[in-house]
């Protein structure tokens, strides 16, 4: 920071003027697609700017291609005007012919208008030609990484940065502060994205498009009437576009409550804030270059409590993303050694020979749970033996899986058998101490190194060969369990057979001890 100052830190939003003003008509622009951007839109608004029609000029690979596309391309170079097309990794063999179309670019730049330009839109894909990519301008647009940045980018785009916006608005007072309230509530649904199932128990794409509807819709219903409606206002934020693509009820219902949040009555209060610091209110601003001043003057770290959230989920958020970060470090270079362990990737077949050898003793697991399995002492019928049996027999099938896999490794190393594309990857995984991906998608959840593993299944079967042997135990380690939702399942059904009362009347209570219970 001392060195190069904060730009670093500084999440930047993209200036698509100056990306225009580094482009030439013999680079085309290619605009990545992420979750929640619209590249089309920021395209369409600038070429307004420009007095650029593009309407008659935009095209989608996800149709098939006609012929006549080559002749607006050719057109458009000679005449200035701009060509748009979008989803090209929907049909890469046709961007084939576009290549041989900017051989004509390279080939007599005199005959090309100086004002012609190729926008292009992509998701992510390898089948883009080399050609094509070395011509472009690349721009991928990262989904914003904090509440500050969302909302300075909700104030710079279209519909609020319009210089039309507020005209011939009636109650512009009330539309401002209502206006900050639905930036906040945009920046608060993206950013609880970065806590995984501590911010939405499932992924949502919140994306730009979502918050320009919310906005047009409540500049109409502000003006309609002598008072705000906030309910239908809140119900079609949070019914219709917010929550239109939303799958878990829970997350409708935290919805619901956060858009109630924001948009509330108590909103245009002099005194109204959303933080108990007071950082983060809805004053009334003259114009949008002073409400962009006061984001710009919010702290750069956000407030928790303002997306309901506290602060020990900063940490766990900070712990996923350096995780993440390393996992990508370690995927860009395959000389990269992990800082718990050796060499691996320098072991000899001999020494791999060893290494699979000692792990002979997943067999001896496999034949534990195989006969714990079986619950020759469990009470027959229980709840719990149900779900003692299911979880045993979950355990095989994973422990059948590693004791295959190593058996042929052995074999193969011995000569004996050949190594497969499928092995080849637990092989590789095996060498580097990890665990291999194959042996996780039928594992329960972990982000233990494979030694680790090795002894946590250890302490498992431990942990079930002393259920099956004194009974069911005082208390239950839950992470022993691979569905643990089973399991408190069949812990209610005990309890409302016991009670002669119905399973759905049967809810859990929780009490913080302070000393461990044995």
């Amino acid at each position: 920071q001392k060195e190069f100052g904060n730009f670093l830190e500084e999440s930047k939003l993209h200036d698509i003027n100056s990306i225009y003003q580094e482009s030439s008509p013999g680079q085309p622009i290619l605009m990545i697609n992420r979750p929640g951007s619209d590249p089309y839109s920021a395209i369409a608004r600038f070429a307004e700017t420009r007095k650029k029609n593009i309407r008659e000029t935009t095209y989608s690979l996800g149709r098939e291609p006609g012929s006549h596309i080559k002749n607006k391309i050719v057109d458009a170079q000679d005449q200035g005007n701009w060509v748009v097309i979008q989803n090209c990794h929907l049909n890469p063999q046709w961007l084939g012919r576009l290549c041989r179309l900017q051989d004509r670019v390279h080939d007599k730049p005199e005959e090309i208008h100086r004002d012609y330009r190729l926008w292009l839109t992509s998701d992510e894909t390898a089948e883009i030609p080399l050609s094509l990519l070395r011509d472009c301008i690349k721009v991928s647009s990262a989904m914003n990484n904090d509440f500050k940045t969302n909302m300075m980018s909700c104030y710079t785009s279209d519909p609020i940065n319009s210089a039309r916006f507020m005209d011939g608005v009636k109650k512009p007072k009330i539309l401002k502060k209502l206006l900050m309230g639905v930036t906040m509530l945009h920046a608060t649904l993206c950013e609880r994205r970065h806590f995984g199932t501590f911010g939405w128990n499932e992924p949502y794409t919140f994306s730009d498009t979502d918050f320009r509807i919310s906005v047009n819709q409540l500049k109409y219903f502000v003006d309609e009437g002598s008072k705000v409606p906030y309910d239908a206002i809140r119900y079609l934020i949070a019914e219709c576009n917010y929550g239109g693509g939303m799958t878990d009820e829970n997350d409708r219902r935290l919805l619901k409550i956060l858009v109630k949040d924001f948009l509330r009555e108590e909103v245009m209060t002099p005194t109204f804030h959303f933080d108990g610091d007071g950082v983060y209110h809805v004053h009334s601003t003259k114009d949008t270059a002073e409400s962009i001043r006061y984001i710009e003057g919010l702290p750069e770290d956000v407030n928790p409590h303002i997306m309901g959230l506290g602060a020990g989920n900063l940490v766990l958020r900070a712990a996923r993303e350096s995780n993440l970060l390393i996992q990508k470090l370690l995927w860009t270079s395959d000389s990269m050694i992990s800082p718990t362990e050796t060499l691996e990737e320098s072991l000899s077949d001999e020494e791999m020979l060893v290494r699979l050898k000692g792990m002979e003793v997943l067999s001896d697991l496999r034949f534990r749970f195989l006969e714990l399995g079986k619950a020759e002492k469990l009470e027959q019928g229980h709840p719990l033996t149900g779900v003692y049996i299911q979880e045993c027999s979950r355990y095989v099938r994973l422990l059948e899986e590693m004791v295959t896999a190593t058996s042929t490794l052995t074999q193969c190393y011995e000569g004996t058998s050949a190594l497969s594309d499928r092995l080849g990857g637990i092989d590789e995984a095996i060498r580097k101490g990890e665990l291999p991906q194959a042996w996780k998608r039928v594992s329960y959840p972990t982000v233990a190194r494979l030694n680790e593993y090795i002894d946590d299944l250890k302490g498992r079967v431990d942990f079930f060969s002393n259920w099956s042997e004194v009974g069911s135990p005082m208390t239950f380690d839950l992470s022993k369990f691979f569905f643990v939702q089973s399991f408190l399942t069949a812990l209610r059904q005990e309890f409302a057979d016991k009670q002669k009362e119905p399973i759905e009347r049967v809810i859990f209570q929780f009490e913080i001890v302070e000393t461990n219970v044995e």
